[in-house]
């Protein structure tokens, strides 16, 4: 089996705008060689760089020995790394997906000896005990590895192929906002207690008023404050290493979170209020306390806040701050399109498929709009019983149609 030369490189051709995964291999005979691949993308490339190497490293011990489910799982992790594919947040995450594989029993087992029954079993067990979105994810890792592990010959054929995806038991998570009250409630509360009682106060309150990821929350500095112009600049989040500890990360969830935000006059008080704060800290954080904060400790905060002002809404966290920040802007009549860049959501489907009880809530009202509009016109031809139903708007003197169907 031929073995790689170094770690090999990465580059665009300018010629054609292509990245180029390029490495030096040294074949059976002593010879050596260049071998070059192609790809769309400097992610592509780095991965293809990443295959490679593995497979050469790997592929006449794992033909000779064999290789448990967990262990592939763990060297390609190892590999996607050190190529930049993933980073240390998502390092870490992936030791959830592994334990709970290994916790089956599955993980340990040799991917030579695993079937499809042995796969759609474990894929029936995740259905029976967890949320649709942990099964369709770790079930994604396993398809993906031994997808990977079948073409690199290290098994005869991909037991995925057979597997059913069984139907989800468990309802889909829907996050819930704060009604109008009790957002009232919650607010007055933090815009009236003092910083020392309440040191999370303002967290809580920019989420709620600007609509932040509490990792962006946390992550703010002071330097991210332009006063003069009223502008919050984020730029980054609060993450973990691959170890799992607490960071100060270099960049958003995505490309779309890099955003500046306009903030609110009624909110300019409690950041002057905690601005000073970041002198006090070797990182230049408004929000510290001996060390950078994570969400865990700011949802326990937030959970007793609510439960003391009897607020109860299922799986609370501050998220739902976030989520009533971007209901309140759907039902005051922001276009979606203006909403997905103030909340950094890469694709406007998210922000639709996340908001939409909500637009399903006002499209009533737009529909009423367009029945007054057809009337104001006389675009519809009334009836007798439609002509005794007419009432006239004082306000603006449209005719409505109050019984129509909605």
């Amino acid at each position: 089996m031929p073995k790689m030369i170094g770690q090999g490189s990465v580059y665009q051709d300018k010629r054609n705008g292509k990245w180029v995964a390029q490495f030096r291999i040294i074949n059976d005979n002593g010879t050596k060689s260049k071998k070059s691949f192609s790809c769309k993308s400097k992610e592509e490339a780095y991965s293809k760089l990443a295959e490679q190497r593995y497979e050469m490293d790997n592929s006449k011990t794992i033909q000779d020995v064999g290789l448990s489910l967990v262990d592939l799982i763990k060297l390609m992790r190892e590999d996607k790394f050190n190529a930049n594919i993933i980073g240390e947040a998502q390092y870490h995450k992936l030791d959830y997906d592994i334990k709970r594989i290994e916790k089956y029993g599955l993980g340990n087992k040799n991917i030579q000896d695993i079937t499809y029954k042995d796969i759609q079993n474990f894929l029936n067990f995740l259905n029976d005990n967890y949320s649709a979105s942990i099964r369709d994810h770790t079930y994604q890792l396993i398809e993906k590895n031994m997808d990977l592990a079948y073409k690199r010959k290290f098994i005869d054929d991909n037991p995925c192929d057979l597997v059913i995806k069984p139907r989800s038991k468990k309802s889909a998570k829907v996050i819930e906002s704060l009604t109008v009250d009790e957002q009232q409630k919650l607010s007055s509360y933090l815009m009236s207690v003092s910083l020392e009682k309440e040191p999370l106060k303002n967290v809580f309150l920019i989420q709620m008023y600007m609509g932040l990821r509490i990792s962006e929350a946390l992550s703010l500095k002071k330097s991210d404050f332009d006063l003069d112009k009223n502008i919050l600049h984020i730029n980054k989040t609060m993450t973990t290493d691959k170890y799992g500890y607490t960071i100060i990360g270099d960049k958003t969830k995505n490309e779309a979170g890099i955003r500046d935000l306009p903030i609110p006059d009624f909110l300019l008080p409690y950041i002057k209020e905690q601005l000073p704060k970041a002198d006090k800290n070797d990182y230049n954080l408004l929000f510290y306390k001996n060390h950078p904060l994570n969400h865990c400790g700011a949802n326990a905060i937030f959970k007793r806040i609510c439960s003391n002002l009897n607020i109860f809404k299922p799986d609370l966290a501050t998220h739902v701050l976030r989520h009533t920040y971007g209901t309140r802007c759907i039902e005051a009549g922001m276009p979606p399109v203006v909403l997905q860049r103030l909340m950094g959501h890469k694709d406007i489907k998210v922000t639709l498929n996340t908001y939409t009880s909500v637009l399903n809530k006002f499209k009533e009202d737009e529909i009423d709009k367009v029945s007054q509009y057809y009337a104001k016109n006389n675009l519809i031809m009334k009836t007798e019983n439609q002509k005794e139903s007419l009432l006239l708007n004082n306000e603006d003197k449209i005719l409505r149609f109050p019984d129509i169907e909605r």
